[in-house]
């Protein structure tokens, strides 16, 4: 996919075949190309293809292949910078394909027979060390949401807690849905302390890897950055598993440049513009201020 300030182009490229189409946005996916591969005819509209005219057995998987982009875009959500619950009571809906709301949000974690909900208490617990649930009270169509200090038998309502718990059962419910195998979150830090950022890390790399999910991150935390690069140079992650990009506004742009980490969790060129600030503080307070002894 290829965007300009007037439209874009869709372009593929399989095997001898080399197609692109041209569009202007938003796009209604109104353009089709007839292209071959092989004695397989196919309509494209740069998005999905469909078979001309007859279908052999052993072209169907080829066209399911083909199709299968769509899919994993479809399985891309996003947790977005203005999230989590702001009332105690919700009422029961059908949540839709993509719940965005804190009442889409709400009403995934009750559906399912509990399933989501007794997935996102249990990692809400790891992180937190208290227990999340949902409370309907008999004959009645609305719920709450509610958590649960470990050693205490009083149920608190989840926007009466910390804005930090509060947004993050919104990501973990994001993530741990079924139809969800990549996260984009957005400052995933906000209103929680370096040490609980680091047992947020340690929970989303265990998300990732008994889940099968995959989370793409922006932060400003030096805290949640150096919790990843330390679990690499324990070997909990490998250096192929995750991949840093330092981003950088130059004028009108905003650059995107690639960190490359090693296996001993160690950033080429240290981050310095990321943590330069952090590091001449420490200095400081170690050293004390430049230019006294």
């Amino acid at each position: 996919v290829s965007l300009k300030r007037e439209g874009g182009s869709f372009h593929i490229k399989v095997g001898d075949v080399d197609s692109k189409i041209d569009v202007t946005f938003p796009y209604q996916l109104n353009v089709r190309k007839e292209i071959s591969i092989g004695n397989l005819k196919l309509s494209w509209n740069g998005v999905n293809f469909e078979h001309i005219g007859e279908v052999k057995e052993e072209q169907v998987k080829l066209i399911e292949e083909l199709n299968s982009f769509l899919e994993e875009i479809r399985s891309i959500d996003i947790a977005p910078i203005i999230r989590g619950f702001t009332k105690p009571i919700f009422s029961k809906a059908t949540p839709g394909p993509y719940p965005i709301t804190e009442d889409e949000i709400a009403n995934e974690i009750v559906s399912g027979g509990g399933y989501l909900e007794g997935k996102v208490h249990s990692y809400f617990r790891k992180i937190f060390g208290k227990s999340f649930r949902s409370f309907t009270p008999p004959g009645s169509t609305n719920f709450y949401l509610r958590v649960m200090e470990e050693d205490n038998a009083v149920a608190v309502d989840l926007v009466n807690e910390g804005f930090g718990e509060n947004q993050v059962i919104y990501i973990l419910a994001k993530l741990l849905r079924s139809g969800t195998k990549t996260l984009l979150i957005e400052e995933p830090e906000i209103h929680l302390n370096p040490n609980t950022q680091r047992e947020f890390v340690r929970v989303l790399h265990e998300m990732v890897k008994k889940e099968g999910k995959r989370v793409m991150i922006s932060t400003h935390s030096e805290a949640f950055v150096s919790s990843i690069l330390h679990k690499v140079a324990t070997k909990k992650i490998s250096p192929k598993e995750v991949v840093f990009y330092l981003c950088e506004k130059k004028g009108k742009e905003t650059a995107f440049r690639k960190q490359e980490v090693n296996e001993m969790g160690q950033i080429k060129g240290g981050l310095i513009h990321f943590m330069r600030k952090e590091i001449e503080e420490m200095e400081e307070l170690i050293l004390g201020p430049k230019g006294k002894e």
